[in-house]
This record gives C-alpha cells, structure tokens and sequence, in this order.
C-alpha cells in the first residue's frame, strides 16, 4: 500500500510540474499558452490524487505476532506508516485454541473465500493471526514457521 501510494502522490507532483507550466524548474512538458488555460478541475483531479495517495499510505499498516514462551506472553503489534504502534497483548496461559477458519462462499462466478488464522483465549476476544485469500499462501507461511521453529529447538 506505501508502494501504490508512493506511486500516486509521484504522479500527482508531475502533474503540478506540468500545470505550472514548469515555472520552477525551467521547462513545459505540456504546451500551454498562457497560466489561464489551467482550469479548476485540473487543480481539483490534482488535490484528489494527493488525497488518494496520503490515503493509501495511511491505510498500509504491518502486523507482527510474537509468541514468547520466555514471558508468557503473546503479542500483537500494529505499526502504521508514522511508525506508531498499537500493541495487544495478553497471556500466553489463558491461551486455548489456535485454528484455521475459511469463510466465505465459492461459487461458479464468485469467490470470496478467505482463510485466518486466529488465537482463541479463555474469556477474552481472540486474535488474528494470519489472513489471506488463498489456502496455500497460509499453508506456505505456517510451515515455513514450523520449520524454522523445528530447526532452531534442534540446536538447542
């Protein structure tokens, strides 16, 4: 999303350069006679994109999901793109259930099946852990997971 974004806000900044008529920077890239040929919703289509790209990258967000067996605790942590976090935490005791949950409906001309993996606790909400569109990105995650978990206890 901070890509996409990235791209919009790029796309925008051009299209100032050429409606200024590259007064700043020395050139014209879009043959404009004079700055009245510069129409309202030129500069409107301009404030929209800027609008859409801040959009985009402040949707972005990534998520972290640690397990420390060490403190008991498992933690979920949100940072967004001013490097704030929001952390959920709770107690690796009151652990009760991890599962893999489909939802959705697979039809001839819809598919909205998604996959999640989520932590459920005794008395609390639970917690997503992995989400996605498609079964084998989820299987691919767990087991590359699994596999270095499985590795790093034969070192030890």
């Amino acid at each position: 999303m901070w890509v996409i974004g990235s791209v919009i806000i790029l796309f925008a900044s051009y299209l100032v350069y050429n409606l200024t008529g590259g007064i700043v920077y020395g050139g014209n890239l879009i043959p404009l006679s004079h700055p009245s040929d510069v129409k309202w919703w030129h500069i409107m289509i301009v404030i929209l994109l800027y609008l859409l790209g801040i959009t985009f990258m402040w949707s972005g967000k990534i998520e972290t999901v640690t397990l420390n067996k060490a403190s008991n605790i498992i933690v979920k942590k949100r940072t967004n793109m001013g490097c704030r976090h929001k952390t959920d935490s709770r107690a690796l005791s009151m652990l009760s259930d991890i599962k893999c949950v489909k939802s959705g409906h697979d039809g001839y001309t819809v598919n909205t099946v998604s996959f999640t993996i989520r932590a459920d606790f005794k008395g609390e909400t639970s917690i997503v852990i992995l989400e996605s569109h498609s079964k084998a990105k989820i299987i691919k995650q767990v087991s590359k997971h699994l596999r270095s978990k499985i590795i790093d206890d034969r070192k030890f």
